[in-house]
């Protein structure tokens, strides 16, 4: 059977506000309800009081507490986070109040029961259970007034009392709604804020976490890279090494040549004084055997003369033309005796003059050599102390790719600690919104 439209209308609207409640609502609606289900219960002993002193009944009163209460309790119990229950409460509340008022024979101070309630309900942040609250009580007074007056005012009291406790009434309904849409709207403006700066810090720490992520990538590769590039310069760091060690072996070798080149320059030097020496002791012996020739030459125009002489002098004169012809036989052997060995000293002399040149060639060839010798000991020096300046230049290298390697490792622990941190960050904003979202009335 399909309803009327006007009663459709007011099912949506029931439905609306009693159990239509938003996603920021549901875990303060529930805590709201616990605590003003506690607050009706923990009312208990003053309604015991109230009977026991002014004798109307303590069973009387515990037993419609009782009533009065296990409504809300078990709505509570069903669907804590119902916006019926918040009803239930304000109805209840206002029974509660209309049941002080009667267990204490319609004493004026009972009235503030209800303008404290009034006040709690504010709690449940909504106006509907306030605008129950004000009708339920309005119509205990009014029904109350008609068929148990005693039990409503302690006095006879007219219509026009009841009409002024009613004015009160809406004097505090009106504020207390508008308090509670106040509040209300301030809910559901932090929650939709805390959500929003949830969503923010969900996006921020995806950021900074994917930046931490490539920052951590980065570092390892730039790890790497030290870690080749130590590779490399301890490569490079070992053949230097192997370097200099030749550079300083062949410094000694030039160093030891150099001073056999003037060791020999020194001997060659002393070979062609030597020959020198010779040449002039050549010429000197040549002049010796040209004087032996001319004295022989000498001898034998004397011997030839002498020769002469005796033949003139006839038979006595014999004798002394044999001594004279072997005097001129002793002058030609000399002669030639002189003649050859003047040629063989011209040969001697020829020789030692070739090797004069040769020496002073080979002392020019020496020279070349030390010079050579000097400009490659010159060069090894320079070399040397480039390689004592790639060693230095190293060795501040090695401590600069140390300092790297430890900046290395400190960059990825603290990578690591900021990755660590930044969970630590995102629980904890996790726990803060939902903490915010779920804070309790009284906050």
């Amino acid at each position: 059977m399909k309803l009327p439209t006007y009663l459709t209308n007011m099912r949506g609207m029931l439905e609306k506000y009693l159990f239509s409640i938003s996603e920021h609502e549901v875990s303060y609606t529930k805590r709201a309800n616990f605590y003003l289900v506690i607050s009706l219960l923990v009312q208990l002993p003053a309604f015991l009081f109230a009977g026991y002193y002014f004798e109307t009944g303590m069973l009387f009163g515990l037993v419609l507490f009782a009533i009065f209460t296990a409504g809300p309790v078990l709505l509570y119990l069903q669907r804590a986070n119902c916006r019926l229950v918040s009803v239930a409460i304000a109805i209840s509340s206002m029974c509660l109040s209309g049941l002080l008022i009667h267990l204490g024979r319609g004493m004026i101070e009972m009235h503030f029961h209800v303008f404290v309630s009034l006040a709690l309900i504010i709690a449940t942040l909504h106006p509907l259970p306030i605008l129950v609250a004000a009708v339920t009580i309005a119509l205990h007074h009014i029904l109350f007034w008609l068929y148990l007056p005693m039990s409503v005012f302690s006095y006879d009291a007219s219509f026009s009392v009841v009409l002024l406790h009613a004015v009160f009434v809406i004097v505090e309904t009106i504020p207390s709604v508008m308090l509670a849409i106040f509040f209300r709207n301030q809910l559901l403006t932090q929650a939709e804020t805390l959500d929003g700066l949830e969503k923010l810090s969900d996006t921020l720490l995806r950021d900074i976490s994917h930046n931490l992520e490539q920052l951590a990538q980065s570092a390892n590769e730039q790890h790497e890279n030290v870690e080749t590039v130590e590779q490399r310069k301890s490569e490079v760091f070992h053949s230097t090494q192997k370097s200099a060690e030749q550079v300083s072996l062949v410094s000694t070798i030039t160093h030891k040549a150099v001073e056999y080149v003037e060791q020999g320059k020194e001997e060659v030097s002393k070979m062609v004084s030597l020959l020198h020496e010779i040449e002039s002791a050549s010429d000197l012996v040549s002049d010796i055997a040209k004087t032996i020739e001319d004295v022989a030459f000498q001898t034998n125009l004397l011997a030839l003369n002498a020769a002469v002489e005796a033949a003139r002098a006839g038979e006595a004169g014999a004798g002394f033309g044999v001594v004279a012809e072997e005097v001129r036989s002793l002058a030609n052997r000399s002669s030639e005796a002189a003649r050859d060995t003047s040629e063989k000293i011209s040969i001697a002399v020829q020789r030692a003059h070739a090797g004069v040149e040769f020496g002073e060639k080979v002392n020019d060839r020496f020279l070349d050599i030390s010079n050579q010798i000097k400009d490659i000991t010159e060069r090894v020096e320079t070399l040397t102390h480039i390689r004592e300046q790639q060693s230095g230049a190293l060795s501040q290298m090695e401590e600069v790719f140390r300092t790297l390697q430890m900046a290395s490792k400190t960059h990825q622990s603290d990578t690591l600690a900021n990755n660590t941190l930044l969970k630590e960050a995102q629980r904890e904003i996790s726990q803060y919104t939902s903490g915010s979202s779920a804070s309790d009335p009284q906050q």
